[in-house]
């Protein structure tokens, strides 16, 4: 009996340490992870750009807000009038916005976009480089750079460091005598600045003519995702006089004074110059060269030491992209357009000191409201300043035959200047080496391998 019982034992030891303590390793593994038979499919790369968010939103609005904040007031007012207003915020020290009259410089944030075209979860981006090559345009300053692991914000920094040296003397004795003395000096070096973990190793560089972004992952970090680059374009030294330009527009409208309707010798207009770059295409040739780390064995365990890995080295270009589009450089405004045939057609001119030019609002509600003032007032000139339709309109703002009056969009963007229908896979990456897999297919996970 004794010796039957011993291979019995033995069996169950066996059938013990094989199905029922699974290792660490086998813990980690995936029922489903994808194999791909074939090569690689290139990474997809897209860049864009939008325009760059204000740091401090709406001056006027702020100011108020926090004035009566400050002050422990609720302020509740009823169909006020723009005079009411304006008192109110001058009162408080809310100053409004000021009119951004230099626009020759577009404050942009170039989006680049990377993503593998096929991978496992432990594949990733080990490191890359985009280069922008300006074709009709040069950029104009850097900001910034920022990723899913880092931010670097070169326009605010900080360090707050506070040095205090001090001196105390309390002197005894009798009643007559005692004292104390005491001095200090206390220093304070303030700097701003946001500061993250390093994950990763960003470098930019920028010039006028290129702009480099190099990405480096530290160990297990992929580099897939968004990376923001906060950067100005503007027009080529040599291309200025073409691609700037310049217009006068009203900013601000005086027609209404202490709930009075202003006539048309007190009225007034205040006229800035604006100074902008003008809305087209701005093309770029894109380079982006990237290195994968492949994971050909044991891509499930989390330990990295422990993988057969090969690295794919690629470069992927595109020709004439269009980096920054025309609509993106429009600047808003309003004409007023005399109706003829129940269309609108030609534009109200106003001649003033800077000479005779088409009226053009940057404000919408500045336009309609000066459009129904005129037809109201039947107006042929604001303060000493005339209005008049042009001469071949065979139109006069007469009050006799004053014309109906209609506020529309003025636009600059011609079929000349806007972005065509561009493919989707523009980029070519025929340069590109992919791992060629070995015996008809890649490893699965628990291949040998060292």
């Amino acid at each position: 009996m004794k010796a039957g019982v011993l291979p019995i034992v033995v069996l169950i030891g066996v059938l013990s340490s094989a199905g029922c303590s699974p290792t660490v390793e086998y813990g980690r593994r995936s029922a489903n992870e994808p194999a791909f038979a074939g090569p690689y499919r290139t990474p997809i790369v897209h860049v864009s750009s939008t325009a760059q968010g204000s740091k401090t939103g709406g001056a006027a609005s702020s100011a108020l807000d926090g004035a009566l904040a400050r002050a422990g007031l609720r302020l509740e007012l009823q169909n006020p009038g723009e005079d009411a207003i304006r008192a109110l915020k001058k009162a408080l020290g809310a100053e409004p916005d000021k009119f951004a009259s230099d626009r020759t410089v577009a404050k942009r944030t170039i989006v680049l976009t990377v993503a593998p075209g096929d991978y496992r979860p432990a594949d990733r981006f080990v490191n890359f480089r985009l280069r922008v090559e300006p074709l009709n345009f040069e950029f104009s300053g850097y900001t910034g750079t920022e990723t899913e692991y880092s931010a670097i914000d070169i326009e605010n920094f900080s360090l707050t460091k506070v040095n205090t040296v001090g001196l105390d003397i309390d002197g005894g004795g009798s009643a007559s005598t005692t004292g104390k003395a005491s001095a200090g000096r206390q220093t304070t070096l303030a700097e701003s600045g946001l500061v993250t973990s390093r994950f990763e190793n960003v470098t930019t560089n920028l010039d006028d003519a290129t702009l480099d972004i190099y990405r480096e992952a530290e160990r297990g970090i992929d580099l897939s995702g968004n990376t923001l680059i906060n950067i100005g374009v503007t027009a080529r030294a040599e291309n200025a006089a073409n691609d700037l330009d310049t217009d006068m527009v009203a900013t601000s409208v005086e027609i209404s004074k202490g709930g009075n309707t202003l006539a048309p010798e007190a009225a007034s207009l205040t006229i800035d110059n604006l100074s902008y770059l003008k809305p087209k295409d701005l093309k770029a040739n894109l380079s982006f060269e990237y290195v994968i780390r492949r994971v050909l064995t044991k891509s499930n365990e989390y330990a990295e030491y422990n993988q057969t890995v090969a690295y794919e080295h690629g470069v992927c270009r595109r020709q004439n992209a269009v980096v920054v589009a025309a609509r993106d450089l429009a600047v808003p405004r309003w004409g007023i357009f005399a109706i003829e045939n129940n269309q609108p057609g030609f534009a109200v001119d106003l001649d003033s000191e800077f000479g005779n030019r088409a009226l053009a609002f940057v404000d919408y509600a500045d336009a309609v409201r000066f459009s129904v003032w005129m037809m109201t007032q039947k107006a042929s000139r604001v303060g000493s300043s005339r209005l008049s339709l042009p001469r071949e309109s065979g139109m006069k703002l007469d009050k006799g035959a004053y014309p109906r009056l209609a506020v529309r969009p003025s636009s600059e963007i011609t079929a000349a200047n806007r972005e065509k229908s561009l493919p989707p896979d523009g980029w070519d990456c025929s340069s590109t080496a992919p791992i060629a897999p070995a015996s008809g297919g890649r490893p699965e996970p628990g291949a040998s391998g060292s």
